[in-house]
């Protein structure tokens, strides 16, 4: 690609002085690479990218850390490249890097491109695991790695808030996923949470695992006994002082994720017989003593495979034709259906389309749609309590090349004659006739032994009277041969055959079949059958002889069609079949459908009259009238009463039913249809709200009888113009709910529907809850205990803090620093004058100025009152969220000279997590609860202004959670001093007192106007 840019240069440098067109080498912009924006950002690494230049030999590539690349240059950077991109690897998470790229051409280097800013994505937490191996004194700790993570830190407590942290365990760093803790207090109730880490990088906390030790042993778990296919028996040790005992069942190694029921399962004895389990699976469990105390630790983790169904035993193919077989099996005990594999390989691998574990519930089953003359080969296995077995022996099939003929029974027979008949095979060119004395043609007529036909009936001749004969034939089709035909038995006679008349006295299980009479027959054969060919006669009407030319059939079903035929019979010879009779039964009817009753919004009652001879009635239900769409459970479901309740239905919709009644083997035909409509679905009835606290208030309704779920919407305003997103229609269950992350201040108001299935109602009546801060809150002092108070003074439009003074708690008069603060009319800080006392001596004054870009403050301009002289100017930068991501110190406001750098990481909540210097060392860390912070009732840019005892003094930033923890490092010991506060909140969840410990003294807060 290089070269042919250089082509293109070549010509256009050529062009160019052709014209003449002179240029001056000051007036050249010599060209510099684009840097584009990284791509496939991860904890480790990410794609620098850029476009390519004309002229380019190759690439030089900078990392760095800082934007200027000074003194962050990334190890083993820059890099030669000769692409337009490169993989950065072996990086910190969540660190920010700069890169930049110079091209290298014939004539010398570009300058460096545009610098791209790239931060790797952070470290997940860990997913921490319950204890193992707990014992009266310790127990290991154990959670799942974390990809791309170095170490993980474990903290261990003796307090869910983590306000008392075991000294060794308070970041504890390991590179193993589990830890043993040793050295522990029976009986004592223990919590512990992991971070994952790379390099100086950590990842949030994980959720909080109770770890108790116990006075009780761990029991002993023992192999399972009494296995069969869907239950075992687990048993165990008894473990002294033991009053009970949880077992936890699952079918993952890890017994994380349990059976239900077995989650876990209290019992008292040392044994447990586990039933409803899946055959041919394996299941884990482990047992826990337990009594009035604290349980004990969980044993070691078994497994137990259930028993696996026995095989079956695949049997020859039948039924064997040109594109289809009949592939048979024996049974197997305890099987509810059957799999089936039809392949064309034994070993299986080409299975043949719908076939590859086609579900059968016989034991045969008719594979069709092959190709013929072809091998197919098939197996199966049985299927039952959610498992199967090993397959079957495997069967080898071969399809004929054409189609077998279908032999009919003979035509025109004469006492030493008859017409042989078969139907056509399409394709075939002749026919293979063989007559024979037996059924298994060992004897067979020299005249007819494979003779050759050319149609579909041949006249056999030279017979004896009144003797059986049969014949069966093959098609023949260039020179192959077809598998043979049904074999058709007929016997020579003199007698005619019978003429049919029509049947009468037709009842709903009876018929009188009628034929004429027979010259030369003493007695007649009768077969009944329920199909036209005769394959499928009843047993008592299977050649029923009888000497009446009338039989009155009986025993049968109703509405339906039968067929009988005739032969006569005298000493010597029985005649050819009649032609074939047939006879419809009654049909019973159909029941009369009437209205229905008990409509609910969720159910009704259909009704309907009663039939004579229905031993039950067939009932559908659907929500269309052309019951195309028919309510689950209710197509032709049967019914042994004149009504059914149909219930968990939609309100407000529209159903319809209709009835057949059955009986006598039969089914009548519908009845009329009947619509009913549920009931509309009532809206709740919504009460005052609860346990209002500054981010959250319980929303209470009255549950509406038959609604499923409830949809609550909440929002700032009572027209719900203004809906919160995660409140507009969030579904809901029982009659409370818990609504959060609230603004303190404002107004909040929520309103129901019901809802079942897919249907909703109105809108339920509107609740209101003030604000749980009122809009004028505030803070008048801050006590920090036995050191020093903070009075605040605000002006009575605005509510701005106009003044703070702190004064020394020994002295309550006594000044020892205070801020004067103006501002303009969009409430932004113009300026601040801060004065130090000792004692009443002035010992400082300065005055800060406030620099606001784009509505944010950019920077805070100090200087000396006395004599306007730079003191220092403080520079703010902001992150793509608007959040403060950089505080830097410098000498004056021409921010030439840097003093100090601190940099602002911030967790998923936009929390700040730690500070680095300008060098990139951590030097404070910090965490947070949930509850209100009162320090966020102020404007948040006086944070430089307040002095407290929380680890936050001079942080740019007001959270508006509590601080729990707080770290900073000592560079004068070169170590990490630490400090947790617990804190005193009113009713409303905002904080009067903070406990604190390691040194710093208690915070009591006063506050005016807030209707706490």
């Amino acid at each position: 690609m290089l070269k042919y840019y250089k082509i293109f240069l070549f010509v256009f440098l050529i062009i160019f002085f052709a014209g003449g067109c002179e240029f001056e080498e000051k007036n050249y912009i010599r060209p510099v690479p684009i840097a584009l924006e990284a791509v496939d950002l991860s904890a480790t690494g990410f794609t620098a990218k850029w476009k390519p230049m004309l002229g380019a030999n190759s690439y030089t590539l900078e990392l760095a850390t800082d934007d200027v690349f000074e003194e962050g240059i990334v190890n083993s950077f820059p890099k030669v490249i000769n692409d337009t991109l490169f993989n950065v690897e072996n990086l910190e998470a969540s660190q920010t890097y700069y890169y930049r790229v110079k091209a290298t051409r014939d004539n010398g280097d570009t300058e460096y491109s545009n610098v791209v800013k790239a931060t790797t994505d952070g470290l997940a937490p860990p997913k921490v695991l319950d204890p193992d191996h707990v014992t009266p004194v310790s127990f290991t700790a154990q959670w799942q790695p974390v990809p791309e993570a170095e170490s993980y830190l474990l903290y261990i407590a003796t307090d869910i808030g983590f306000a008392s942290i075991l000294e060794k365990y308070n970041g504890f760093e390991t590179t193993d996923t589990t830890y043993v803790i040793n050295d522990l207090t029976v009986n004592q109730k223990y919590f512990y949470k992991v971070k994952a880490k790379r390099g100086k990088a950590t990842s949030d906390f994980s959720s909080t695992i109770f770890a108790p030790t116990s006075e009780l042993e761990t029991p002993v778990i023992q192999e399972a006994t009494e296995i069969n296919l869907t239950s075992f028996t687990i048993n165990w040790g008894e473990v002294s002082g033991a009053t009970s005992y949880l077992v936890f069942i699952s079918t993952d190694p890890l017994v994380t994720d349990t059976l239900s029921g077995y989650g876990p399962k209290e019992v008292t004895a040392s044994s447990l017989i586990v039933v409803g389990l899946n055959a041919n699976t394996t299941y884990y469990y482990r047992i826990q003593a337990k009594n009035s105390l604290t349980p004990s630790g969980k044993s070691e983790i078994v497994a137990t495979k259930t028993g696996q169904l026995s095989n079956p035993v695949a049997q020859s193919a039948s039924d064997v034709q040109i594109n289809s077989f009949r592939a048979n099996w024996d049974s197997a005990e305890f099987a509810t259906s059957y799999t089936l594999d039809v392949a064309r390989d034994p070993n299986f691998t080409n299975f043949l389309s719908g076939y590859r574990n086609r579900e059968v519930v016989n034991t045969s089953e008719v594979v069709s749609n092959l190709l013929r003359n072809t091998t197919y080969y098939y197996r199966v296995r049985a299927k039952g309590f959610g498992s199967s077995s090993d397959p079957s022996n495997t069967v080898e099939v071969i399809t004929t090349s054409f189609a077998s003929p279908l032999a009919l029974n003979a035509i025109e027979v004469q006492p030493t004659s008859f017409k042989a008949v078969w139907q056509p095979v399409s394709n075939a060119h002749s026919y293979r006739l063989e007559v024979a004395t037996d059924p298994n043609f060992t004897s067979t007529l020299s005249n007819y032994n494979n003779v050759s036909v050319d149609d579909t009936v041949k006249l056999v001749t030279g017979l004896t009277i009144n003797k059986n004969y049969f014949y069966r034939v093959r098609a023949i089709r260039d020179s192959i041969l077809s598998g043979y035909s049904n074999i058709i038995s007929q016997t020579t006679t003199d007698l005619s055959k019978p003429q049919m008349q029509a049947a009468t006295h037709v009842t709903l299980t009876s018929f009188h079949a009628n034929w004429q009479p027979v010259s030369g027959a003493i007695s007649y054969l009768i077969d009944v059958a329920n199909d036209p060919l005769f394959t499928d006669i009843f047993v008592d009407y299977d050649n029923k002889e009888l000497t009446a030319t009338t039989l009155t059939v009986t025993g049968l079903d109703a509405n339906k069609t039968y067929y009988y035929r005739v032969r006569a019979k005298n000493n010597v010879a029985i005649s050819e079949n009649s032609e074939v009779g047939s006879a419809k039964t009654s049909a019973i009817d159909p029941p009369l459908a009437s209205a229905a009753s008990s409509v609910t919004m969720s159910s009704f009652q259909a009704n309907w009259s009663a039939v004579t001879n229905a031993d039950s009635y067939l009932l559908d239900v659907a929500v269309d009238p052309n019951f195309q769409s028919l309510v689950p459970g209710f197509n032709a479901k049967e019914i042994f009463d004149t009504f059914e309740i149909i219930s968990d239905l939609e309100p407000a919709t529209t159903y319809y039913y209709r009835i057949k009644a059955k009986g006598l083997n039969s089914t009548s035909s519908f009845s009329n249809v009947i619509n009913a409509t549920t009931a509309q679905l009532p809206p709740p009835n919504v009460l005052n709200a609860t346990h209002h606290t500054v981010f959250e208030f319980t929303a209470n309704w009255e549950e509406v009888t038959g609604a499923t779920s409830y949809l609550l919407y909440v929002a700032t305003d009572a027209a719900f113009t203004q809906v919160l997103p995660n409140y507009n229609g969030k579904e809901v269950v029982g009659s409370t709910a818990t609504v959060s992350d609230l603004e303190p201040h404002n107004t909040y108001y929520y309103r129901l529907r019901s809802r079942r299935l897919s249907k909703v109602s109105d809108y339920s009546n509107v609740r209101a809850v003030n604000a749980s801060i009122a809009s004028g809150c505030r803070i008048s002092e801050i006590e920090i205990s036995g050191v020093e108070r903070e009075v605040f003074t605000y002006d009575d439009e605005d509510d701005l803090v106009e003044k703070i003074e702190l004064f020394d708690i020994a002295g309550p008069t006594t000044l020892m620093q205070d801020f004067s603060m103006t501002y303009n009319g969009s409430g932004q800080i113009l300026t601040a004058t801060r004065r130090e006392w000792n004692g009443v001596v002035m010992e400082t004054t300065e005055n800060w100025s406030f620099d606001y870009t784009s509505g944010r403050l950019s920077g805070i301009a100090k200087t000396d009152a006395t004599n306007g002289n730079p003191l220092s100017y403080l520079q703010f930068q902001y992150n793509d969220e608007g959040m403060v991501s950089e505080l830097l110190f410098y000498t004056d406001a021409t921010q030439v000279t840097l003093i100090d750098k601190e940099t602002y990481l911030y967790n998923t909540k936009g929390q700040v997590t730690s500070v680095e210097d300008k060098d990139g060392n951590e030097i404070k860390k910090f965490m947070y609860n949930n509850a209100f912070n009162a320090e966020a009732l102020f404007h948040p840019d006086i944070a430089l202004m307040l002095h407290n005892a929380t680890g936050g003094t001079n942080q740019p930033i007001i959270h508006i959670h509590d601080l729990t923890y707080y770290q900073y490092y000592d560079s004068g010991t070169s170590a990490w001093k630490n400090f947790s506060y617990v804190y005193d909140y009113n009713e409303k969840g905002v904080p009067v007192k903070i406990y604190a410990n390691n040194g710093i003294p208690d915070i009591i807060y006063e506050y005016e106007d807030c209707d706490f």
